[in-house]
Order: C-alpha cells, then sequence, then structure tokens
C-alpha cells in the first residue's frame, strides 16, 4: 500500500490542557481538543480575523505585529510548512506580511533538508524519492518513497542486520546515521513559527498577547538573546500526520479570571516530536537518552544518530 500523506493527513488534532493555580494553592486542569479539517480550519480563521479586528483597528501582521497594507500580504502563509506533505494547513493571504513570509523561507528549507527531518523526508513525500547514507558500519541504508510500491527502507552490505521479528511478521531494526544537522537557530525559529500559527487559530487571544512577544521576536530576527531551546524525538513507526499540543500554566486573579504564565508547545510532525516553550521561560532540559534537546545556539554540525524503526514486513533481495 502507497503511504500519500496529503491523503492521510487531512485532519490537524489541536489539544489544549490549561494548569490553573487557583488563589487556595489548588491546581485545576481542564482542557480539549479540537480537530480540524479543511473546512473547520477556514471557519477558525475567521475567527482569528475577527479577533485582529476586535484589538487593532487596522489590519498587521500575526508575526511581526506591523501595520499590514493589502499589497503587503497577497501569499498564503503555511501553519504546517508545505514541505512536510500538507497543502492544506495555511492562512489565507491578508494575515501574515509577505517579507516576513519570505525571509523565513531559507529557516525552514534548512528545517526541511538536514538532520532528522531531511534524512526521512521521503517518509512524507507524495512523488519518488530517495535519501541516501552509508552508515559508519559501511551500510549502505536508502530510504525510497515510490507511489505504487510505497515506503521502504533499504540496506546494502556491511555487517548484517538482525532485526528483532514478531510472530505477526512485523518487527523493529536500529540504524546508524551519520546527519548533517542545521543550525539549531533555525530549528528553533521553525518550530516556534508553526507552534505559534496553530495557537493564532487555537487560542487567538492568547497567541497575540504581549506574552508571545519573545516568541514573535525569534521568529522574525532570530537572534541569540531569544532563542529557544527544543527537544526532538524520533517515534518509531509513526503514522503519516500531525498533532499539535499544548501545556499553557496559568494562576488564578480573582474575579473568575486567570492569567497566563507559560506556554508548551508539542509538536508531532510524522515520525518526529518536538517541543518549545513559547512563553514563561525555557524548556527544562530532557534527560531521556532517545530524546536529544538543544539548549543553545549551534551551527550546522554532523552528528551521528541511532533510531529504531519499525517496519510491517520485511523481505531479502540479491544485489
Amino acid at each position: 500500500m502507497s503511504i500519500q500523506p496529503q491523503k492521510t493527513t487531512l485532519s490537524l488534532p489541536v489539544e489544549i490542557r490549561w494548569a490553573t493555580r487557583m488563589l487556595d494553592g489548588r491546581i485545576v486542569i481542564s482542557g480539549d481538543c479540537i480537530t480540524y479539517s479543511p473546512a473547520s480550519l477556514r471557519s477558525a480563521e475567521e475567527d482569528l480575523r475577527e479577533v485582529i479586528t476586535s484589538l487593532k483597528r487596522k489590519p498587521v501582521c500575526l508575526i511581526s505585529r506591523r501595520r499590514l497594507r493589502r499589497e503587503d500580504a497577497v501569499e498564503k502563509e503555511h501553519i504546517i510548512l508545505q514541505g512536510l506533505g500538507t497543502r492544506w494547513v495555511f492562512l489565507r493571504p491578508g494575515l501574515v506580511s509577505d517579507t516576513v513570509n519570505n525571509d523565513l523561507s531559507t529557516v525552514e528549507k534548512q528545517f526541511l533538508r538536514h538532520g532528522l527531518m531531511g534524512a526521512l523526508r521521503p517518509f512524507y513525500t507524495t512523488g519518488k524519492k530517495a535519501q541516501e547514507f552509508v552508515d559508519p558500519r559501511g551500510r549502505r541504508v536508502v530510504f525510497r518513497h515510490d507511489p505504487e510500491r510505497g515506503f521502504s527502507v533499504e540496506l546494502f552490505g556491511g555487517d548484517p542486520i538482525r532485526p528483532k521479528i514478531e510472530p505477526s511478521g512485523e518487527g523493529e531494526f536500529d540504524i546508524d546515521l551519520v546527519l548533517n544537522e542545521p543550525a539549531t537557530m533555525a530549528v528553533s525559529r521553525a518550530l516556534a513559527k508553526m507552534a505559534y500559527l496553530v495557537l493564532c487559530i487555537r487560542a487567538p487571544r492568547l497567541a497575540l498577547s504581549p506574552l508571545l512577544n519573545e516568541t514573535r521576536e525569534l521568529i522574525v530576527h532570530g537572534r541569540p538573546k531569544n532563542y529557544k531551546p527544543y527537544s526532538e524525538r524520533f517515534i518509531s513507526g509513526a503514522w503519516p500526520g500531525y498533532q499539535v499540543f499544548f501545556w499553557i500554566e496559568e494562576r488564578e486573579i480573582g474575579g473568575g479570571e486567570a492569567e497566563p504564565t507559560r506556554i508548551i508547545a508539542r509538536l508531532r510532525l510524522h515520525h518526529a516530536l518536538y517541543e518549545i516553550s513559547l512563553a514563561g521561560g525555557k524548556l527544562d532540559a530532557v534527560s531521556d537518552d532517545d530524546t536529544l534537546y538543544y539548549p543553545v545556539p549551534r551551527k550546522p554540525g554532523r552528528r551521528k544518530r541511532t533510531i529504531t524503526w519499525r517496519f510491517g514486513s520485511i523481505s531479502e533481495t540479491g544485489g
């Protein structure tokens, strides 16, 4: 069966969990999940436009918060990067400055073409594509997608691989990959932009509040002082698709009102799980062996990654 991401990702679940510290010291957890379709996303976008109108008399860019003239925003803005295989998760023209949009394209290409995301790009493309690596043990590893045959991982030469095979025929094996990692600043900005735009759809008044000023500054300018640490984890056996989760801490201030103090975003983008803080301090360091934590801006470099690949079936061929 061929995996066609644009057909299997026509939904975007966005969950919010609120952790409210009450005046008496209790922590109350609440929240829900909304799964967006192309139609409901357009409806949510209209709600966002109404909020913008109520907050500002004149149109402003969602990201830079500068005034927008009609001719300044004639392009649509993808919420989830189009290069991840989706074509419907976008905002229509008039919400994000074309200048901001175009300036971020280099950043987004780094995220898409390098590191773990770039290595497994055939996983979320819809046409023919192959990505080849030579691992430290001399095996040639090829990730391949073909519209007729689906997705496959091919290994040639070197030490024999010893997969763990279950009675059902499914199983898993480890692969060592030496990756050209992107600059961490580029990834931080790309993740922050996607998470921020999702929040604009899900909770527009919160997203447009001053609490997110540092995140907007990071997205637009990418200065070291605004860098936001993030974590990355490979999810073995993940199905094509996207999920976004927000953990929002707030404190009760009386009169039935609460003030948000911290926002953590978690994004599953196909096979990778990312976490980043949008407000209220940096993301806590991660001690999980399967999760990489990027605490500071770092230039592009090479890194060996061992990933556990889960498969539905395995076969041996000659050559």
